[in-house]
């Protein structure tokens, strides 16, 4: 079994707090037309979780944002692959919104509030969203409200 390195983004946008939902292309090998994170993909030799998140920003949605925060890691088997995936799950505030994204990677990019995620995930759940997405955004619903009680 391979042990396949991955990082993954939580984009939000600072002036209405929506996180950014990509929808897969169709092409893809893994969970077509399905969606998931702000960006994200295989870390490449020789680079860090950080250096491959940013490159792959760029090269699925063409963004560049300041602070990733790493809220999260974990290590699951993929049942697509067999591979052993080590994910590392990133958070980012960012004021752009998405101009351009790879076809060959992104059919579709929209933005929704946390409560909007919640209610596509009840009434779709894993018919609609990535595998790994559900377990990732309730990471990250943690780490918000953690956040939010530390700025009080």
């Amino acid at each position: 079994m391979e042990i396949v390195y991955v990082t993954k983004v939580f984009l939000m946008r600072e002036r209405d707090n929506k996180v950014l939902v990509l929808t897969r292309s169709d092409n893809k090998k893994i969970s077509p037309g399905k969606w998931e994170y702000s960006a994200g993909g295989t870390i490449d030799p020789g680079e860090n979780h950080e250096n491959a998140l940013r490159r792959e920003m760029m090269e699925e949605i063409n963004m560049e944002v300041g602070d990733l925060v790493l809220f999260g890691a974990e290590g699951v088997h993929n049942p697509f692959t067999g591979n052993f995936d080590v994910l590392f799950f990133h958070f980012a505030k960012t004021n752009k919104d998405v101009e351009w994204f790879n076809p060959n990677e992104v059919k579709a990019v929209d933005w929704f509030s946390i409560e909007e995620i919640n209610a596509l995930i009840e009434k779709h759940g894993e018919n609609k969203f990535d595998l790994a997405y559900i377990p990732a955004f309730r990471k990250l619903e943690k780490f918000l409200k953690e956040q939010r009680c530390r700025n009080l």
